[in-house]
C-alpha cells in the first residue's frame, strides 16, 4: 500500500510573504496538487505581518484558490497566540483558543467562519493557530453547520471521533513513508529558497502519491489500532521534541517537553 501526501498552507492573511506564496503556487499548480490553505480571517498577529499586501487583493486570491479546488480552512480568526494552556496535542504550547470557555470559543469560531463566507471563501476545514485546541474547541465545533473537518492530529489515516472528522498532521517537510496518510504542513512566508527548493523536489518525486484534491479521503470511525498507530507517534514526536530542545541546550540542562 503506497503512501498518500496532502499539502496544508499555514497563515495565508493579507500580509503574506507575497512572493514566497507564488513560488509555492507555481509549483502546486505545475504538479496538479491541491493543497488545503489555513485562512487566518482577520489576522492581529504582527509576528508573521511581511508586507502591505492589499486586502482586496487578497481576498480575490483567496477566492482564486477556491475555485481551483483549493480547500479553505478556517485558521482561528486572529491567531494572536498565548501560553500557558494545555492542548490536546503536544505540539505547542501556544494556542488561540485553548483555555477559553466553550462559549468563547464557540463565538470566535462562528465569527471566523462568517468572515470567510463574507469573503467568498466558505471553510470546509478548521486548522487551529500553533496547533492550539482543547476538548471546549472540539465541542464548539461541533455546533458550526456545516462542521468543518479538523487538518490536525497523530494517526496514520482520516478518522471520525466523536462525530468530529480528522485529518491527521504529522509532517512539515516531505518524508517518503511506506503507507499512510500524511499532511506536509508548510508556511510559505518563512520558506527559505532552500525550504522551497527541497519541496519541489520530493513533490516531484512523490508526485504519484499526492492526493488531489483532499476532498477525496474515506473518514472511518476511529479504532483502536489507530488509536495505537496516534499513541505511538506521540511518543516518538515527544522523544524527538525533547532531543531538540536538549542539542539546542547544548546539553546544558534538560527541558521539560511543552
Amino acid at each position: 500500500m503506497k503512501p498518500t501526501y496532502i499539502v496544508r498552507l499555514d497563515d495565508a492573511h493579507p500580509g503574506q510573504f507575497n512572493s514566497r506564496w507564488e513560488q509555492i503556487e507555481q509549483i502546486l499548480d505545475e504538479l496538479s496538487i491541491k493543497p488545503i490553505v489555513a485562512v487566518i480571517p482577520e489576522n492581529r498577529d504582527k509576528a508573521i505581518e511581511y508586507g502591505d499586501g492589499s486586502e482586496t487583493d487578497f481576498w480575490q486570491k483567496a477566492r482564486q484558490w477556491r475555485s481551483k479546488g483549493w480547500g479553505i480552512a478556517a485558521h482561528g480568526l486572529h491567531h494572536l497566540l498565548r501560553t500557558g494552556h494545555r492542548s490536546v496535542l503536544p505540539i505547542s504550547i501556544h494556542s488561540e483558543l485553548s483555555g477559553k470557555s466553550y462559549d468563547e470559543q464557540l463565538w470566535m469560531l462562528t465569527k471566523a467562519v462568517d468572515i470567510l463566507k463574507s469573503k467568498g471563501c466558505a471553510p470546509e476545514y478548521f486548522v487551529a493557530p500553533a496547533h492550539g485546541f482543547d476538548e471546549e474547541t472540539l465541542a464548539a465545533l461541533k455546533q458550526l453547520n456545516p462542521p468543518l473537518i479538523v487538518s490536525d492530529s497523530f494517526g496514520f489515516r482520516p478518522f471520525i471521533k466523536d462525530d468530529i472528522k480528522f485529518i491527521p498532521q504529522q509532517l512539515w517537510r516531505g518524508r517518503w513513508f511506506p503507507f499512510g496518510v500524511w499532511t506536509i504542513c508548510l508556511h510559505p512566508s518563512s520558506m527559505t529558497q532552500a525550504d522551497i527548493d527541497r519541496f519541489t523536489i520530493f513533490a516531484r518525486r512523490n508526485i504519484a502519491s499526492f492526493l488531489t484534491p483532499p476532498q477525496a479521503l474515506i473518514f472511518k470511525e476511529q479504532t483502536a489500532l489507530d488509536q495505537f498507530w496516534s499513541s505511538l507517534y506521540e511518543i516518538i514526536f515527544r522523544i524527538k521534541k525533547r532531543m531538540a530542545y536538549r542539542t539546542a541546550a547544548g546539553e546544558r540542562s534538560p527541558r521539560r517537553p511543552c
